[in-house]
């Protein structure tokens, strides 16, 4: 995503079930029980660990820490001919 307005748009909109859960207890819409605590507590560590496996994906520890781009396909082949499955 390129655009700042957009990214803080869905920022706010993903916030939106963190400030409704506690907003809902508040109003004893939702009474807290115990059962509660505990399916909330084990629902965000179940995010939490998906997060964590999505985003270690998607950072390549070598470009963060020469902030350099990564070169992948191996090193080029000899001059005048091209390394093996190179288009």
């Amino acid at each position: 995503m390129t655009d700042v307005r957009a990214a803080a748009q869905l920022s706010g909109l993903a916030s939106l079930l963190t400030i409704a859960v506690p907003l809902l207890i508040a109003f004893s819409v939702i009474h807290a029980t115990l059962a509660l605590a505990v399916g909330l507590a084990a629902a965000l560590l179940l995010l939490d660990g998906l997060g964590w496996r999505i985003v270690a994906v998607m950072f390549d520890r070598e470009r963060l820490i020469t902030s350099t781009p990564v070169i992948r396909g191996g090193p080029p082949g000899p001059r005048g001919h091209q390394a093996k499955g190179a288009p």
